[in-house]
């Protein structure tokens, strides 16, 4: 399988960091790891990612169903939402 070009949105910096050490070990190019909405949006843009791994609770305003909703309208790359990676990985 050709190695997948990842965005990562994650509020959580430590969860944020494994999930970008998991997809490495796993062979994929992490692209971007975001931390907000609005950085998100601009990373995407600017780095063409075709996978992204996305927190669906982001801080207060924006959450990452609206982040992915946005995504699909203006690129073309597959969404996958995270729910509890954290359990899954330890």
């Amino acid at each position: 399988m050709d190695a997948l070009n990842i965005l990562i949105l994650e509020d959580e910096p430590i969860i944020a960091m494994d999930l970008k050490d998991f997809c490495i070990e796993l062979g994929h190019n992490v692209v971007a790891v975001c931390y907000n909405y609005t950085q998100a949006l601009q990373q995407a843009e600017l780095r063409n990612p075709n996978f992204a791994l996305v927190d669906i609770r982001i801080g207060d305003k924006d959450d990452g169903i609206t982040f992915g909703k946005k995504l699909t309208r203006n690129l073309v790359f597959l969404l996958f939402t995270l729910l509890l990676f954290s359990m899954i990985i330890h």
